[in-house]
């Protein structure tokens, strides 16, 4: 398997009523590309239940992650027995999902309270090309985001409202919010903020699109940096969208920082392998918050700067 992690940095622009445009933030995008092979993935499907079992926690054989095994280990068996499939874009999908959500797994086999986070992944749907509402959907980004976070050396921590990390010498919230509808995205916000209120620390406010993309999507390009760019334009578009509301927010507690991201499947016209796994993170800070959160954001920007660039 191999990873591709890739950052580059950006300047949000503002259009005055006089036409001026000025800078109004700036934004890091954290590009994530994964390429795996089916060998590996049936290996990490079989390590995910025996993971269950090991714990003692019943996997439902009806639940969409035991179905969504099963399926991955017969896809792979059929494929590197050379024989073919009557869906081969149904199934290179699906293992494509799987990847993502067995990985997730892998990677916590360690952590503290490693049974909550499997009851919480084996409870729900997690059909990632369907835009059904799912609480193990919504974990699973929170999963992923706590994994982002490790990765950076942020020291996260599963606790309210939903993570926490280590910044700039204290300990500061981090509010995970997966968004269905545009239309619930004040709602959204007004519980994140609430919750960070209540933390009493001053936090970060990080904002999954996924559900937002088509139904059964993928993304097609020329190579996977086409992918990534759409993925960041998506990103940002919404940012622009939302930008008074987000400011708002911002300006009025103690959010110092908003991480948007968007998880997809994309289809590499020229690359060697085709469809593969894509993630674009796209954080966005606002000057002018005070001189603590000010503080924290720069902390936080360099911080996930230094530790992705590529």
């Amino acid at each position: 398997m191999n990873k591709t992690v890739k950052s580059r940095e950006g300047t949000i622009w503002t259009t005055l009523d006089s036409g001026l445009s000025v800078p109004s933030g700036r934004d890091l995008q954290i590009r994530d590309e994964h390429k795996e092979s089916f060998a590996e993935i049936k290996q990490m499907a079989i390590r995910t239940r025996e993971l269950y079992s090991n714990m003692r926690i019943s996997l439902n054989p009806a639940s969409s992650l035991n179905q969504l095994i099963i399926e991955v280990s017969q896809i792979a068996d059929s494929w590197l027995k050379g024989q073919s499939e009557p869906d081969p874009m149904g199934a290179l999908l699906k293992v494509s999902n799987a990847y993502r959500i067995c990985s997730a797994i892998d990677a916590i086999r360690n952590e503290p309270g490693i049974s909550v986070h499997l009851k919480k992944l084996g409870s729900g749907d997690l059909n990632l090309l369907s835009r059904n509402q799912s609480s193990a959907k919504d974990y699973l980004f929170e999963l992923e985001l706590y994994l982002v976070l490790k990765g950076k050396g942020l020291s996260p921590k599963f606790e309210e409202p939903d993570i926490s990390i280590s910044l700039a010498g204290e300990r500061v919230s981090v509010a995970c919010k997966k968004i269905y509808s545009e239309k619930r995205l004040q709602d959204s916000l007004s519980r994140a903020v609430a919750q960070i209120q209540k933390s009493k620390r001053h936090g970060l406010v990080a904002i999954n699109l996924d559900d937002l993309h088509p139904d059964q999507s993928i993304l097609q390009a020329m190579d996977s940096d086409g992918i990534l760019d759409s993925l960041n334009s998506f990103n940002t578009e919404f940012i622009r969208r939302h930008e008074e509301r987000f400011r708002k927010y911002m300006e009025s507690s103690r959010i110092f920082a908003c991480l948007i991201s968007s998880s997809l499947i994309g289809d590499s016209l020229r690359g060697s392998l085709r469809i593969n796994n894509h993630r674009q993170d796209t954080l966005w800070v606002i000057p002018k918050l005070g001189s603590e959160r000010q503080r924290l954001s720069d902390s936080l920007y360099n911080k996930i700067n230094v530790n992705t660039r590529a």
